[in-house]
């Protein structure tokens, strides 16, 4: 079954090619801007083209004699005589008018035929590099058709008058024939009376072929005629236009193509499903990007914005660890990451009071001696943490309180990064721990990254592993070390936290149950102070009172 899953979650739709493109955009608009400039430059470097037409009216094939061989009028197929005209047949006798001595294959590219619908229309056209060229071109192919099609007439007539001259000879010797037969034959005998009915027939038929063979030669050929002239060649600019569309066109499929190459090589993690797959673990929470409260990069989830995208994530994100921590009895949680600055310090400082805020006692440890943050979310001094109950053993009286019910803060202390793997693996942590979890309903340990062997010292001792990825920067591979890592030294790895993720990414989201006021805080409350804000929620019970913080901490700690 979870294979089954795998695989379907493997499977590409339509939506993922197209998030590709969106993401990969500008290397499809440079590929584009680069092939229609490329272009731009074949068009301005070519020889320009000229290109003149000419207009035929055709006529039909005529039979000269009604009722003889070849004597009806037949319909014109306009397309078997745009192949004529295309054919060598044409474009030979075309070349000697023109005086050129481009090969015949050559000049029929040069010419281009289209008809004008029921009007028996041939328009002929021909392009050069050549005004005059062009414009002789044309009118040669006309002159030379014409002269074909006449010529092809000329035979026609020719074969019917022949036709007609065997048949009246042929009829004039049957008369003969008859004639001898009366002159020899007796009056009133049958023989007789026979052949002069013969003789009668015979007369007649000879005096209807002569009469067609003189209408025959009285026809005038008239193959079709020129109702507009070979015109003055004008500039081409088609061929222009049909460089930059398929520059276009080329530009777009390389583009996209690029686009999927550097998706292919790319490392970077490629949201939710991807996150999962990597890690070997559910994601329990997608926490949009939040704004930066102070110029030195400090972010929280906006206490104003009760019902905000953050704000709502945060506690989306509280409900999936209660959950998930019920069942085994989880109460310490250490917080990494596969690399820096993916939020690991916002997620827990967020977590804890969203925690805070449903009434479970909660502390916060930072346990990041190296580069310590999480005081400053809370506007603490740093000067006695955890390294000191550590290294001095002092109580756990060195929790602070930082105006949030139910919520205490153990900063990291004195930096002692040279040693702060031994210091961390010490028997003095896991008493620590053991009594934070005594006390407290949850422990959030802020920590480093994988990389470092911080946080692999305090993962044996602790419940659960949360790991924090970032939607814009974390890579697979970071995501895949830290699953190595941590496999065999922690007891759960309970899950992942997406942080800075696309709200406008398709999403499961709700807006009708209530406005998002998402605005910023103006200048005096930004530096937010310890106050009590409460509230009426839909059903008019008041809520219970909570206090906000002053800061923030770092956007990308």
């Amino acid at each position: 079954m979870e294979t089954d899953t795998l695989s379907q979650e493997s499977t590409p739709t339509l939506r993922d090619y197209v998030s590709i493109v969106r993401r990969r955009k500008w290397a499809v608009v440079s590929v584009m801007l680069v092939a229609l400039g490329a272009a731009l430059i074949l068009v301005w470097l070519s020889t320009p083209e000229y290109i003149s037409h000419a207009e035929v009216l055709l006529s039909p094939s005529n039979s000269i004699v009604e009722g003889g061989p070849g004597t009806s009028q037949n319909e014109l197929n306009l397309e078997t005589e745009t192949q004529i005209v295309q054919s060598p047949a044409i474009a030979e006798p075309a070349a000697e008018r023109m005086q050129t001595s481009l090969p015949l294959t050559a000049l029929l590219k040069q010419v281009s035929v289209k008809s004008s619908g029921e009007a028996e229309i041939l328009i002929i056209s021909f392009r050069s590099t050549s005004q005059e060229m062009a414009r002789s071109g044309a009118q040669a192919f006309v002159d030379s058709y014409l002269e074909f099609k006449r010529q092809q007439a000329v035979d026609v007539q020719e074969e019917a008058r022949g036709q007609l001259a065997a048949e009246i000879e042929a009829q004039t010797a049957d008369l003969a024939r008859v004639n001898r037969i009366i002159a020899g034959g007796t009056p009133g005998s049958a023989e007789y009376v026979g052949a002069q009915a013969e003789r009668s027939f015979l007369t007649e038929q000879i005096r209807d072929l002569r009469s067609r063979l003189t209408d025959l030669s009285d026809v005038v050929i008239s193959p079709g005629r020129v109702i507009g002239p070979a015109s003055p060649a004008s500039e081409d600019s088609r061929s222009g236009f049909l460089l930059l569309a398929i520059g276009l066109l080329v530009g777009l499929v390389g583009g996209i193509v690029l686009a999927f190459v550097l998706e292919g090589l790319s490392d970077r993690l490629r949201g939710r499903e991807d996150l999962e797959r990597r890690l070997g673990a559910p994601v329990l929470g997608m926490i949009p990007r939040m704004r930066r409260r102070r110029a030195n990069g400090l972010s929280f989830a906006h206490p104003r914005a009760i019902n905000g995208p953050a704000t709502e994530a945060f506690r989306l994100l509280r409900a999936n660890l209660v959950f998930a921590s019920g069942e085994a009895d989880i109460r310490t949680v250490l917080v990494t990451s596969g690399s820096a600055e993916e939020g690991k310090t916002t997620t827990v400082a967020n977590l804890g009071i969203a925690l805070a805020e449903s009434g479970r006692r909660v502390v916060l440890v930072s346990a990041d001696l190296r580069r310590p943050d999480l005081h400053e979310f809370f506007g603490l001094p740093n000067e006695k943490g955890l390294a000191e109950m550590l290294l001095d053993g002092r109580p756990l009286s060195t929790t602070r309180a930082v105006g949030i019910e139910n919520l205490r803060v153990i900063p990291a202390g004195r930096a002692v990064a040279s040693s702060s793997a031994e210091i961390l693996e010490s028997d003095a942590m896991a008493s620590v721990l053991r009594r934070l979890r005594e006390t407290f309903e949850f422990v959030l340990i802020d920590s480093p990254p994988v990389f470092i062997a911080d946080p692999l010292v305090i993962a044996p001792q602790v419940d659960a592993v949360l790991v924090v990825a970032d939607a814009r920067r974390s890579s697979r591979t970071s995501i895949a070390f830290a699953r190595q890592q941590l496999e065999g030294r922690s007891p759960v790895l309970l899950g992942a936290v997406l942080n800075r993720y696309d709200l406008l990414k398709p999403a499961v989201q709700s807006t009708s149950y209530t406005h998002y006021d998402t605005s910023e805080p103006d200048a005096a409350q930004r530096r937010w102070s310890f106050r009590t804000v409460s509230s009426k929620d839909r059903n008019g019970s008041e809520e219970r009172a909570r206090a906000t913080p002053r800061v923030g901490g770092r956007a990308g700690s």
